[in-house]
């Protein structure tokens, strides 16, 4: 797979600027991108919240996993 497409996307730098909540999750079995790059960005926002979801990188969009809403 061609990984070059995602090398250098930033997520903490994209953030810098936004003032709004933000929540982030961490899917604890996810093999694509591991949990700790999550606890990282929420590091880096110390007013988010973190969760950590059970199951894995395409698991959380099942239904009664995550309820998504739009503020």
């Amino acid at each position: 797979m061609d990984e070059g497409w995602r090398a250098d996307w930033d997520n903490i730098a994209a953030l810098l600027k936004y003032k709004g909540p933000v929540e982030i999750l961490g899917a604890k079995d996810d093999t694509v991108i591991p949990i700790a790059h999550a606890r990282v960005l929420a590091a880096s926002f110390p007013a988010s919240k973190f969760m950590v979801i059970s199951g894995g990188h395409n698991d959380w969009f099942q239904p009664g996993r995550v309820r998504r809403r739009n503020p």
